[in-house]
């Protein structure tokens, strides 16, 4: 009976330190413009309540980017306010809230997106900020201890395997890494990577105004056609909020006459 004890403490005490850790959501790591270091970001979860200042963001290629070389580091101590000419904005209407300071408090539960202060990009995050708790921190990379480049930080196609981190000052655990890989159709500004609760990466483009997870389609129904008629119903499942989709017919139909 002691022995069992012990085990669901130890598990109790596991799960609250897990708990900590901030969960990286997302990062657009081909951004427009002529220096598109600026316009990158990282978008994570906060799990408890911190100052901005806690929060440091890492990139490598070791696998704990925060412990190996090279290293590349955004952090929320260096949290000014704005300097470049982009904007965020919701179309939505949510709240948005700034981060100019690193003594700002960011709640448990709290969407945070780390992005240079210099940044030149227009961005509609309407579709990630739902629930008034989207926290902008403005980062000045000029000084240490962020070393990021301006004109191109994140690889676009990276031949090994990136790795990124965001580390929680104080917190029983270190944070979540999570990684990517040349997982995109093409190198477009505007690719993106998702990663869900387990560090699945998604990769997409929503282009460089919209933040928001790309569309997935799914259980697409097989549908015949008859000769002659000229319109078909099929059915599909889909993530996100697609308002419009293409049809890609196979070489087969293209030579029988149908158009994409």
């Amino acid at each position: 009976m002691k022995f069992l004890l012990h085990c669901l403490l130890f598990l109790s005490i596991s799960v609250v330190a897990t708990a900590q850790c901030p969960v990286i959501q997302a990062a657009m790591v081909n951004a427009c413009g002529s220096n598109e270091g600026n316009n990158e970001y990282i978008l994570f979860t906060t799990t408890s309540a911190g100052f901005a200042g806690n929060y440091t963001f890492f990139y490598g290629n070791n696998p704990t980017p925060s412990l190996g070389l090279p290293v590349n580091i955004l952090s929320g101590s260096n949290a000014i306010a704005p300097t470049g000419t982009g904007s965020i904005i919701s179309s939505n209407g949510c709240t948005i809230t700034a981060v100019t300071s690193p003594v700002t408090v960011i709640p448990a539960g709290s969407q945070v997106l780390f992005i240079p202060s210099g940044f030149d990009a227009n961005y509609d995050v309407g579709a990630i900020c739902v629930a008034n708790n989207l926290y902008v921190v403005y980062i000045d990379i000029t000084s240490l201890p962020s070393i990021w480049n301006t004109a191109d930080m994140l690889p676009n196609t990276p031949s090994v395997t990136a790795y990124l981190e965001v580390r929680k000052s104080g917190a029983p655990c270190g944070g979540t890494v999570v990684s990517y890989t040349n997982g995109w159709v093409a190198n477009a500004d505007g690719n993106t990577v998702w990663w869900d609760g387990g560090g699945i990466a998604t990769y997409g483009n929503n282009g460089c105004g919209i933040i928001a997870p790309p569309v997935t389609v799914s259980n697409i129904a097989t549908t015949s056609v008859c000769a002659g008629s000229t319109a078909s119903l099929t059915s599909f499942t889909t993530t996100g909020s697609p308002d419009q989709c293409s049809v890609t017919w196979s070489a087969a139909a293209i030579a029988a006459g149908f158009t994409d």
